[in-house]
C-alpha cells in the first residue's frame, strides 16, 4: 500500500466495508445481467416477448454487465479509496438511487408490482455508494 496525496492505493484487496459492497455489488449484477441475456426477465416464459422487446432487455443486461465490470475493475486494481473508487462511487450511486425513483414514480402510477422491489436490490447499493462520497 502507498499513499499519493489524500488517496491510498492498494496493492492487495482489503476486506473492509467498501470491498464488501463492491464484491457483492459486482456478483449480483453478473447474475442479473447474465440473466437478461436471454431476452427476457425472470418472471416471463420463452417467447412471450417480441424480438425487438427482447433486444431491450439484452440492452438492459448490457447496461447492467458494464456496471458490473466497473465495479469489479475498480476493487480489482485496488481503487476502491482513490479519485477513481470516489468517482466510481459516485456513477454507482447515481444509477442505483435513479432507479428507486424510477421504480417509486411507476409503483406510485400503477401499483402494479410489490412495493419492495422500490427497495430491493437498488436502495441498499444506492445507499452504501452515497454514504461513501461523505
Amino acid at each position: 500500500e502507498w499513499h499519493l496525496g489524500r488517496y491510498r492505493y492498494q496493492t492487495a484487496p482489503s476486506m473492509d466495508r467498501m470491498a464488501v459492497v463492491y464484491l457483492a455489488h459486482t456478483a449480483l449484477e453478473v447474475c442479473l445481467g447474465l440473466i437478461k441475456l436471454r431476452g427476457r426477465y425472470q418472471h416471463e416464459s420463452p417467447g412471450e416477448r417480441s424480438a425487438k422487446s427482447a433486444m431491450y432487455v439484452r440492452h438492459h443486461a448490457a447496461s447492467i454487465l458494464s456496471l458490473a465490470a466497473l465495479s469489479g475493475l475498480v476493487q480489482w486494481r485496488g481503487l476502491i479509496h482513490t479519485e477513481t473508487g470516489e468517482i466510481c462511487n459516485a456513477v454507482l450511486a447515481i444509477f442505483h438511487l435513479g432507479a428507486v425513483c424510477s421504480f417509486a414514480h411507476a409503483w406510485l402510477c400503477s401499483r402494479s408490482f410489490p412495493a419492495a422491489k422500490i427497495i430491493v436490490p437498488h436502495a441498499p447499493f444506492g445507499v452504501a455508494f452515497a454514504l461513501a462520497l461523505l
